[in-house]
């Protein structure tokens, strides 16, 4: 089942092969704002999230997974890549690319 910060991804479809950006921005200490944009597809979608406990800042983690559709498989390919990784604090640019 799809909480309400799932569903606002469902409409947003990825496939095998697409290149897809993802930010997460934290606009407050326990509030923060996801992007995910479909280069291929050319479409977008927002989602802020609050949440009840401060958001430590030091630290992201992604993982890929669908949860709303537990019927329909992932992409067969057994591969998810990822590049362009970084971070932005008050401090600078860092990540394992900066």
């Amino acid at each position: 089942m799809c909480s309400d910060a799932d569903a606002a991804y469902a409409d947003l479809a990825v496939r095998a092969g697409d290149r897809v950006t993802v930010s997460v921005y934290a606009r407050a200490p326990a509030v923060g704002v996801t992007t995910i944009t479909n280069h291929l597809t050319r479409r977008s979608v927002a989602q802020q999230l609050a949440s009840g406990h401060l958001l430590c800042g030091k630290g992201a983690s992604w993982i890929v997974e669908d949860l709303c559709r537990p019927a329909v498989p992932l992409a067969g390919s057994g591969e998810v890549v990822s590049s362009g990784v970084q971070a932005t604090t008050a401090g600078g640019v860092v990540g394992p690319e900066a």
